[in-house]
């Protein structure tokens, strides 16, 4: 009914990523897609309609949709990621902690927590209290227990990252406003705590920082500037929150 239209889906935090999986289906060139995707369109036309139920036409249209995200968890292989960047683009917002979850970066935050504190000692200590309170040997010292507070090493299959082309908004609070970022889907592979690492998930704040962004284009139509628009960046996550502003 809609001549020339072309089939964009979008989301957010986990709307996002079931669109982009969605999305990803509809690319695959799956014999069971593409039939599922055919018997849907057949009972959604109009038999009334003037126009003529062109499938090969209405099947290029979905095969040419786009997703556009924000605040997507990494759920993807970055082989996956780096196969969809012409038709998906993930955004994301400063210091957003969704994006950055998946199996791996939490138990990297994991790791790093337990070196940073004394667990040791605490884990050998409950479990001696525990012996004791369920009859066991009350001599067991400290240096005698073991821990086994476990940390499993995943295998690489469980290493996510966000979907397709990556957005990063940075410098939220600027004085000279919010600036976009085009960067590695690698680059969201560490949990870094921060006091806006939940705040920066809202979507209203996307919302917002996003409308910043827009406002900016069109003053630097007139006067251009180098904060705004998409450059590549490649320095490492380690860099990325050293120098980011919020």
């Amino acid at each position: 009914e809609n001549v020339g239209y072309e089939l964009v889906t979008t989301g957010h935090s986990m709307g996002g990523g079931v669109a982009a999986l969605f999305t990803m289906l509809l690319h695959s060139d799956d014999a069971d897609v593409e039939r599922a995707a055919i018997k849907g369109l057949s009972e959604g036309f109009d038999p009334e309609s003037e126009r003529e139920f062109n499938l090969e036409e209405i099947l290029g249209t979905v095969k040419r949709s786009r997703c556009f995200t924000v605040g997507t968890p990494s759920l993807v292989s970055l082989n996956l990621s780096m196969q969809s960047q012409s038709y998906i683009t993930s955004v994301i917002c400063g210091k957003d902690i969704v994006p950055r979850l998946s199996i791996d970066n939490v138990k990297n935050l994991v790791d790093q927590l337990v070196g940073a504190a004394p667990l040791n000692r605490t884990i050998n200590a409950m479990k001696k209290v525990g012996e004791i309170v369920i009859g066991g040997n009350e001599n067991v010292s400290l240096e005698e227990t073991s821990n086994d507070f476990e940390l499993r090493n995943h295998s690489a299959s469980s290493f996510m990252v966000p979907p397709g082309k990556v957005v990063h908004l940075r410098h939220l609070n600027a004085e000279a406003g919010p600036m976009s970022e085009v960067r590695h889907p690698t680059a969201f592979t560490q949990i870094h705590l921060s006091p806006r690492m939940f705040l920066d998930h809202f979507p209203t704040i996307y919302t917002s920082v996003l409308d910043r962004i827009c406002q900016i284009g069109e003053q630097d139509e007139k006067v251009p500037s180098h904060r705004v628009g998409t450059t590549q960046d490649d320095r490492s996550p380690a860099d990325d929150d050293a120098m980011d502003l919020g």
